[in-house]
């Protein structure tokens, strides 16, 4: 029997994640943020909000067990994902220039 991120070959999650669109895999949150460089939390809070998911997984799906409920998120949503990095981003020097810099 081989493991697949922790769950066997023949348990029910395992396939369900196979059985997505022509035949995509299917991440879950916590193996979307290792494929994606996020953390666990911000992928909860981005498919908790729905303007967020449609922007970033508009494929994910809900799946509920007796145990509790999980997302499953196709490889497609995932792969186009760029990590901005921490923090603001800079303004481009066309919106600096012309403009006094604080001395400090």
């Amino acid at each position: 029997m081989v493991l697949i991120s922790g769950l066997r070959e023949s348990s029910p999650r395992a396939t369900v994640r196979r059985m997505a669109k022509k035949g995509e895999r299917m991440y879950t949150i916590r193996e979307a943020a290792q494929v994606m460089g996020a953390s666990e939390s911000s992928i909860r809070v981005w498919l908790s909000d729905e303007s967020e998911r449609a922007k970033r997984f508009p494929n994910a799906r809900k799946e509920s067990t007796p145990i509790g409920d999980y997302w499953l998120i196709p490889e497609s949503d995932v792969k186009g994902y760029k990590n901005p990095g921490r923090g603001r981003p800079r303004k481009p020097l066309s919106e600096l220039k012309g403009k006094p810099r604080r001395k400090g």
